[in-house]
C-alpha cells in the first residue's frame, strides 16, 4: 500500500510539472506574438539568429560549405562591379 502511495504521488507530481510547462509554453507563445506585432525586426532577427546557430551546431560541414559558397559568390559579385 505504501508503494501505491509513492506511485500516486509521483504521478501527481509529473502531472503538476506538465501543467506548469504547458502554462509556460502558452506564455512564451503570447510573448512571441507580442514581439512580432510590436517589434517585428528584432523578434524575427532573434529567431533567425538562433535558427542559424542551431543549423551550424547540427550540420557544421554543410553550413561551412554554404558560407564558403556565399563568400565566393559575393567576391565574384564585387569583382564584376569594378
Amino acid at each position: 500500500m505504501k508503494v501505491f502511495g509513492f506511485f500516486l504521488l509521483a504521478c501527481l507530481t509529473i502531472a503538476a510539472l506538465q501543467a506548469t510547462f504547458k502554462v509556460l509554453l502558452v506564455i512564451l507563445a503570447i510573448l512571441l506574438a507580442w514581439g512580432v506585432f510590436f517589434r517585428p525586426r528584432e523578434t524575427l532577427g532573434f529567431l533567425a539568429f538562433f535558427l542559424l546557430w542551431s543549423a551550424v551546431q547540427n550540420h557544421f560541414l554543410v553550413c561551412a560549405a554554404l558560407f564558403g559558397l556565399i563568400a565566393v559568390a559575393k567576391r565574384q559579385e564585387n569583382s564584376n562591379k569594378k
